[in-house]
């Protein structure tokens, strides 16, 4: 089965509805997940991330986030030992600090990224996908 790690804008816009029009590509995956026929892997710091974009809009963050992992084809990925063994593995100041836990859940999953960000992108470290 497909894994993608999906980034923090992703998945606000997957939320609010506007992926689509962002990236069709992007959404495709997020379609193929829903379809079952893949997993959307979500790293626990993009959780907090989306919490504060969420609150900032004032908008109720504790059931957008409850309402996301409750769906079959999403699942939530610690920073636990394994991540952060991997994210010192590639470098600290090599990616902002988030980045680098989402590249590092990636590659610990050999999963693609769902994002925006050149940081990640550009990088060379994880395929990605926008």
């Amino acid at each position: 089965m497909k894994k993608y790690v999906v980034d923090t804008h992703a998945l606000f816009w997957s939320v609010d509805g506007t992926l689509e029009k962002r990236s069709t590509v992007a959404f495709q995956c997020v379609k193929e997940a829903r379809r079952g026929s893949a997993i959307l892997l979500i790293p626990t710091i993009v959780l907090l991330e989306l919490c504060v974009i969420l609150a900032k809009k004032e908008q109720d963050y504790i059931e957008t986030v409850n309402a996301v992992l409750a769906s079959d084809f999403v699942q939530s990925i610690p920073l636990d030992n394994r991540v952060v063994c991997e994210a010192m593995r590639l470098g600290i100041g090599r990616l902002e600090l988030h980045d680098l836990i989402i590249v590092a859940v990636a590659r610990l999953n050999k999963a693609a990224v769902i994002t925006k960000d050149q940081n990640i992108s550009g990088g060379g470290l994880v395929k990605t996908i926008w």
